[in-house]
């Protein structure tokens, strides 16, 4: 049985063919540009603007902040404790992202911003912290050292209420506000600091199976 064969036919212009495969690239591009401008100039924004001098309420005097070429600044002020609240103001400027990952590795608290991947590293930095007793206690330092902690805590925490609306880009990603800062925070950067950069979280265990194999007269005899 033969069944009639119907074609379909279109009649296309090859010319708007043409111009439809050539614009939409175009338009593409141009939303791809608009978008990578964007984001250039709002993370931009956030970046810390260079300041000549700096008044925040607890100074004695003006300090005054002078940034070189490359952005790197100083702070010039009659006191040191004028000169410590600046700085941590400064530094949280330039570096709160960091300060507040450095206080949560330190605390054991980074799956609370970056996932569970991190559970394991947190639990090994708050069984050190346990275990550390009061070794970075802020009262184990002389009265100056201590004034001067917290006078930079200070400073931090006035750039944190202060500058609500630009804080670091990691910040808006994580969708998280950093809490104010406390001079136990600093210990446990101090503490975090010191145990990434000893060996004995790689020596020390290679130790304990030596003493569980060897027995600890002779493990004494290797290392004494």
């Amino acid at each position: 049985m033969n069944f009639p064969k119907h074609v379909l036919r279109a009649d296309i212009d090859p010319a708007w063919l043409l111009r439809v495969f050539t614009v939409i690239p175009v338009v593409l591009i141009l939303l791809a540009g608009g978008c990578a401008v964007w984001i250039y100039f709002f993370v931009l924004s956030l970046l810390p603007q260079s300041q000549s001098l700096v008044e925040t309420p607890g100074l004695s005097a003006n300090v005054q902040v002078v940034r070189d070429e490359n952005d790197i600044p100083g702070i010039i002020g009659r006191a040191q404790e004028d000169v410590a609240q600046v700085f941590g103001y400064v530094m949280a400027q330039d570096r709160l992202w960091q300060m507040d990952y450095l206080r949560r590795a330190g605390q054991g608290r980074l799956a609370e911003i970056l996932g569970p991947d991190y559970l394991s590293r947190d639990r090994v930095m708050r069984a050190i912290s346990l275990s550390s007793g009061n070794l970075c206690e802020k009262e184990k330092l002389g009265d100056r050292e201590r004034a001067w902690i917290d006078k930079f805590v200070l400073g931090v925490n006035q750039y944190i209420a202060t500058h609500a609306d630009k804080r670091p880009v990691e910040f808006s990603l994580l969708d998280y506000h950093p809490r104010p800062f406390t001079p136990e925070d600093l210990m446990s950067i101090v503490l975090g600091l010191a145990w990434e950069s000893s060996p004995a979280s790689k020596v020390d265990p290679v130790l304990i199976q030596l003493l569980g194999r060897l027995g600890k007269e002779r493990a004494l005899d290797l290392f004494p």
